[in-house]
């Protein structure tokens, strides 16, 4: 739309003010400009001053001359002009190009509102969601072949129709939606008119990589490539690790995704999900959503790539980056918006993207990727200024700081988390045994009306339920001290700078368990064995020829065992003995697994470990399974399983940063979070090729490789 500028120069003005632009509704620009032009001269003055002027005297002699207009102007005057329609002009150009933005801005909302009324129309006609795509169980080298940097392809498997499709029909573009028979794969030629179309919709008008210039070409192992229109909409398939849950008794993987497998083997269906709205081949009800509607993201912002090969903002592709988020919480190393991680997004053609512009330049640019690795993940990115849209289940759109809290943001793409005022509120306060709340007397939180005891404190007891308890001096140590043959700087398996080794002081002494919490204490207390290690369980190969009784105990949630450890607090025998009992903190869990060494852990060779019962090492080397408690040798502390058998809860929650800024005394983690700590190793990032301990995990979410030992405190005496 044209624009009118009126340019108003109004003369004899008493003052000179700035220059001022007004926008009116029906789009002109009017820009008022004031110039002095008053000149008061001398009696003395103006007899130089005579041809062309009138004179006028006043009472004390003074001669006011007032110049009468003449063809004409004075460079004076004239440099004044060109200043004042210079700034006039800025103003112009500033104002259109923030004008445009708004638009675009604009434009990307109400497109994300469409698809909230779209996503709500298609579940009350269908009851569900859709899901993030329909596609074949098994991969296909005719569907898509990638090579990686070093040369070796893999394939994807058949996609049919993702949820975009899905949504045509609802978001009255059914025209679009004739286009498409999702009976046939997507690169099918039967496809080719409806996948090759740009739909508006789809579009946010801010990326300018998402035109028709830049069309996305995939390229399968045999036959030509298929042209997509481009996108810039994503489904939240959650942000859930990488790998399949639950993992095994070296790699435990409570965050991962979950995958089964339905119907026969001529018409075998695998699903795989995260902790998101939406799944490959698998739908959710908002029946299924436990944190309300409004924490919850449905749809948010992707960019285009910026070559054909980059498979990012593909609206008509259901694959990692193109029209699905997922992977992108705390979890993982693609963490929140517009992620500035290297090597953050796992996407299709991210090889080719680091050929055209270098990684330093695709970060610089805002689009980093992972040049080695197969689609695995993608977090959501935009060319707004500062942040990405989301539009959440209740139908609102929000713009999204890229600086907002880590632990928030991966509330908010989870079906299952708890609302962040509840997350806040569980970690301010814990509820004892007689249901009020208090903080956890923790080690630094001294009692002042509280001596040492007169008589030494035995450095092992047995308390009331069999448990053996070791006291543990007071001491120094480096908390998060790399493992050996770790290399500081190496860019991608070396110390990620907001997790530096640091020094911890333990400032008093405490008992913890010898051995981890057995099933068969868990059971005394509580009345109930969740367990997997069991003779029904799904781990039951494991224990065959065992004593399940003495295993660890395990698929407990971080709240079942704070619950057991009020329960045992509260039993008779050990209320009258004045004992309660706690979860470790991360630096008394590291501090007990080091056991006064200051030297660096060195991973023992295969042989080794089996002797000596570690079974946390790289996933090369085969690892141990779940066993008896106390079946390897003990550490010079006297506390077995520190490195082997299951997992373990701690008191923490969970920040990224927090090694960077926590005490030096008695630290207690972060006052809240999303995820709650899960300890096994000397160092929470040994021997992962990804900045992110990957093991910590919700507090209500349980896994068959994690348990717990409990840390009790004693009544001091005077």
């Amino acid at each position: 739309m044209s624009r009118r500028v009126v340019l108003r120069f109004l003369a004899n003005a008493e003052e000179t003010t700035d220059p001022a632009a007004t926008l009116g509704a029906n789009g002109r620009l009017t820009i008022n400009c004031e110039v002095k032009m008053i000149h008061k001269l001398t009696f003395a003055q103006q007899t130089n001053r005579t041809s062309g002027l009138r004179r006028n005297r006043n009472k004390d002699e003074r001669i006011v001359w007032v110049t009468t207009p003449r063809p004409g102007w004075t460079l004076l005057e004239l440099l004044t002009v060109l200043i004042v329609a210079g700034i006039c002009s800025v103003l112009l150009v500033t104002g259109l190009l923030s004008a445009r933005s708004n638009s675009r801005l604009t434009q990307c909302k109400d497109n994300l509102r469409q698809i909230g009324l779209g996503l709500q129309s298609y579940h009350q006609a269908n009851g569900m969601l859709p899901p993030a795509a329909i596609r074949s169980p098994l991969a296909s080298s005719a569907e898509l072949s990638i090579r990686t940097s070093a040369g070796t392809p893999y394939t994807m498997p058949h996609v049919y129709a993702n949820w975009a499709i899905l949504l045509l029909d609802h978001v009255n573009r059914s025209e679009v939606a004739a286009k498409l028979d999702t009976t046939q794969p997507i690169t099918s030629p039967a496809n080719k008119d409806g996948r090759e179309l740009q739909v508006p919709l789809m579009i946010c008008p801010a990326d300018s990589y998402s035109g028709e210039d830049n069309r996305y070409q995939l390229a399968p192992l045999d036959g030509p490539p298929s042209e997509f229109a481009r996108g810039n909409y994503a489904i939240n398939a959650g942000v859930s690790g990488l790998g399949y849950a639950p993992g095994s008794p070296w790699d435990p993987a409570p965050n991962a995704m979950s995958r089964d497998y339905l119907g026969g083997w001529d018409d075998l269906v695998e699903r795989v999900w995260g902790n998101g709205i939406a799944g490959f081949n698998r739908s959710f009800s908002i029946d299924h959503f436990d944190n309300g509607l409004a924490h919850l993201v449905g749809v948010e912002e992707v960019r285009a790539g910026m070559i054909p090969e980059d498979s990012r903002g593909v609206w008509a592709l259901g694959h990692f980056g193109s029209s699905v988020t997922f992977g992108h919480g705390l979890a993982g190393d693609d963490r929140g918006p517009n992620c500035p991680h290297a090597r953050s997004d796992d996407v299709i053609g991210c090889n080719q993207a680091h050929e055209a512009f270098t990684s330093e330049g695709l970060v610089q640019k805002g689009m980093p990727c992972c040049s080695y690795a197969s689609s695995a993940q993608a977090t959501a990115r935009s060319m707004h200024k500062g942040g990405v849209q989301v539009l959440m289940m209740d139908g609102t759109v929000h713009f999204i700081a890229d600086e907002i809290d880590l632990n928030l943001w991966h509330a908010m793409h989870s079906r299952e988390s708890r609302d962040p005022a509840a997350i806040h509120e569980l970690a301010a306060t814990v509820p004892d045994a007689a249901g009020e709340g208090h903080r956890p007397n923790l080690p630094g939180k001294k009692n002042p009306a509280a001596t040492h005891p007169a008589d030494p404190a035995p450095s092992v007891f047995t308390n009331s339920i069999g448990m053996s308890l070791v006291r543990i001096p007071a001491g120094r140590f480096v908390m998060g001290l790399p493992d050996a043959g770790t290399n500081p700087d190496d860019p991608i398996a070396g110390v990620p700078p907001a997790v530096p080794p640091h020094p911890v002081r333990l400032t008093r002494d405490f008992y913890i368990g010898a051995y981890e919490v057995t099933q068969q204490q868990y059971e005394e207390i509580t009345g109930t064995n969740p367990c997997a290690h069991t003779p029904q369980g799904d781990r039951r190969k494991d224990v065959i020829g065992k004593n399940h009784k003495q295993f660890p105990v395990d698929q407990v949630s971080w709240e079942d065992a704070v619950a057991f450890c009020q329960q045992l607090s509260a039993s008779p025998e050990e209320k009258a003995a004045g004992r309660r009992y706690r979860l470790p903190t991360e630096a008394e869990w590291e501090y007990c697994c080091r056991a006064g060494s200051e030297e660096p852990f060195e991973m023992p060779d295969v042989s080794d470990a089996q002797k000596s019962g570690y079974n946390v090492w790289p996933k090369r080397n085969g690892g141990l399974p779940i066993t008896e408690v106390g079946s390897y040798p003990a550490n010079r502390f006297g506390l077995f399983d520190m490195r082997g058998n299951a997992w373990e809860w701690c008191n923490d929650w969970f920040a990224w940063d927090y090694y960077s800024k926590s005490p030096e005394d008695d630290p207690q983690g972060p006052s809240s979070g999303a995820l709650k700590v899960v300890r096994g190793a000397d160092w929470r990032f040994t021997g992962m090729g990804c900045h992110y301990p990957r093991y910590h995990t919700e507090s209500w979410r349980t896994n068959p490789f994690i348990g717990f030992r409990v840390v009790c405190e004693v009544p001091e005496t005077r």
